[in-house]
């Protein structure tokens, strides 16, 4: 049957639609719904509902009581890790109002600088430890990467073909300067010390170069983006094309921004209770911290949201995204037909919808906060999760150093979930060493999850190692890791990758990334397509699949092991 309400094809013994959340099923004389809303049937077993009929019962019957709008829509998961992201977003919050502490008194003043300064212990143990400031690189839009993965060994497995791919492996850099419309890639395939192919893009302004001296010889091909449309025409194509590619990129570069009186709201809509000296486990050591009860109100948070919603609408992603379409040139019947799915999926209700019906399904964000010497030492939040009492816990310090200890317990249904971090976070004696271990019920003699992190900045050579478990698979690696304060660079000259207790393979790996460095485009000339008629775009296929062809016989010919490997495959 099809519902009444959206119009949606549904089950035919469904009682609610699964689309929009409004209720099917028989009427009464009056035209009223045979179940009314407010009043919960018993039902056997049999008859049970699904958990997303109770969520919108309860909604609808709590909407009756208040006056709000019931939350309808399409099934949502309010999960522990939801709960998690508002935990989150409620400890950012707590540090970022440090700044403005003048507006509160000082029981939430004194809340407020623990966040504060517990957040800065542990960036300033990053920083020790030669943590680069990606994300100032990133805003920079001028950004250089680089990545290389090699086969060094492979198993025994029986099969000895299999071994011929020792030595295989692949190179990628990339080079962005958006603010000056620059941009190189370069990808190479290549086996042990001979590069067996190699594509590279070049990017400046509106012309896009593509080159491969194995398929293209030693000259480069390409388009104009802003002519294209016109250049097509002239070889008897129909096609509405005309874009530059940094116009598109830098289109969605722009971040919403919120008006900080909003901010300044929420932050004055937290209420702070101090409560009693008590003594907590934080991280296996029992402190004496003083408890302060933390509320953030349902409605403020909801307000804050709002207007968050209304700076991202104010972006305009779906007009812009119609019109970056537009420019590629996709056919106007295909622009309308996923107009009103680009507009609602890039809306600001979309985005944040997850959020919002979190919000309204937990009510009030309440949390415990323990203070030891102006540090927040625990962080307690209690309640429901699809109808389960749940308690999570975020623990820190505890050790000689406050920023060495991280824990995180998750408790519920009689199951408990903890992840711990531990080490030498802030460099003593020049070595920074990390344990991080995960633990589930029932898994008691074993973590789930280890991980085991040395590194040593100032070592000139293998300053690292990295000891991964989780199941039954192994990861070990080790190598040299540099950092600056806008660049890394990490060399792992094994990686070994292992199962039950046998290694499966070992490879090279390496990584960098740092400040924007011209790429080598390498071909002699560029030749623009616009310039050359059908007859040269026939004669450059043919050239193309000659050299296709060739390149096949020469790599076979330097390494003939790949013959065999290829009749294995085959």
């Amino acid at each position: 049957m099809f519902c009444t309400h959206c119009g949606k094809k549904i089950r035919d013994d469904a009682k609610f639609c699964p689309f929009c959340g409004a209720q099917t099923g028989e009427t009464s004389a009056d035209g009223a719904p045979a179940d009314p809303v407010g009043v919960t049937p018993e039902r056997t077993p049999a008859q049970s509902v699904s958990v997303m009929t109770e969520q919108k019962l309860w909604q609808e019957q709590l909407a009756a009581s208040s006056g709000k709008e019931p939350i309808l829509g399409k099934k949502k998961h309010r999960g522990i890790g939801t709960i998690v992201v508002l935990l989150v977003i409620a400890v950012v919050l707590l540090s970022v109002v440090g700044a403005a502490l003048g507006l509160f008194g000082s029981t939430k003043v004194k809340v407020f600088r623990a966040a504060e300064k517990s957040t800065m212990a542990y960036i300033s143990a990053a920083e020790k430890a030669g943590a680069p400031d990606l994300m100032s690189l990133m805003e920079g839009q001028k950004v250089s990467e680089s990545m290389s993965v090699k086969l060094k060994e492979l198993e025994d497995s029986g099969y000895g073909e299999l071994s011929t791919l020792e030595g295989l492996g692949m190179r990628f850099n990339a080079a962005v300067n958006l603010p000056d419309q620059k941009m190189d890639m370069t990808g190479t395939v290549f086996y042990g010390s001979m590069d067996a192919a190699t594509f590279q893009s070049n990017v400046d302004g509106d012309v896009v170069a593509v080159y491969s001296p194995e398929f293209l010889g030693k000259t480069a091909y390409g388009v104009n983006t802003m002519t294209l449309g016109k250049d097509l025409e002239d070889w008897g194509l129909d096609e509405n094309v005309s874009f530059n590619l940094f116009d598109i990129l830098n289109t969605y570069a722009e971040k919403p921004q919120i008006d900080k009186a909003e901010g300044k709201k929420l932050e004055k809509a937290v209420k702070v209770e101090k409560g009693e000296k008590t003594e907590i486990e934080v991280n296996d050591v029992d402190i004496e911290c003083t408890n302060y009860h933390v509320v953030v109100p349902e409605d403020a948070m909801l307000d804050y949201l709002d207007a968050l919603e209304d700076s991202i609408d104010a972006m305009d992603y779906d007009g812009k995204t119609i019109d970056v379409l537009k420019s590629i040139g996709v056919p106007e019947d295909e622009i309308s037909y996923m107009k009103d799915d680009i507009t609602e999926a890039l809306s600001g209700s979309a985005m944040l919808d997850e959020v919002n019906e979190a919000v309204r399904y937990m009510g009030d964000l309440e949390l415990d906060v323990y203070l030891k010497d102006g540090y927040v030492m625990a962080a307690v939040w209690e309640g429901k999760v699809e109808g389960t009492n749940t308690e999570i816990s975020a623990y820190f310090g505890g050790g000689k150093n406050y920023a060495d200890d991280l824990g995180l317990v998750m408790e519920a249904d009689g199951e408990t979930f903890v992840l711990e971090s531990s080490g030498n976070h802030v460099i003593k004696n020049g070595t920074f060493t990390d344990t991080t271990t995960m633990w589930v019920d029932g898994c008691e003699s074993e973590p789930i999850l280890k991980s085991e992190l040395e590194y040593t900045p100032k070592q000139s050579e293998d300053n690292f190692t990295w000891d991964f478990s989780c199941g039954e698979v192994d990861i070990g690696a080790s190598g040299q890791l540099n950092s600056s304060k806008n660049s890394l660079a990490l060399q792992m000259d094994k990686l070994s990758v292992g199962e039950y207790g046998s290694e499966l393979c070992t490879l090279e790996l390496s990584y960098a990334i740092g400040p924007y460095s011209k790429g080598e485009f390498q071909p002699e000339k560029t030749v623009m397509l616009s310039e050359m008629r059908k007859d040269d775009i026939d004669g450059l296929m043919m050239e193309i699949e000659d050299n296709a062809q060739n390149w096949v016989t020469n790599l076979m010919d330097d390494i003939p092991e790949l013959q065999d490997l290829i009749w294995y495959l085959v």
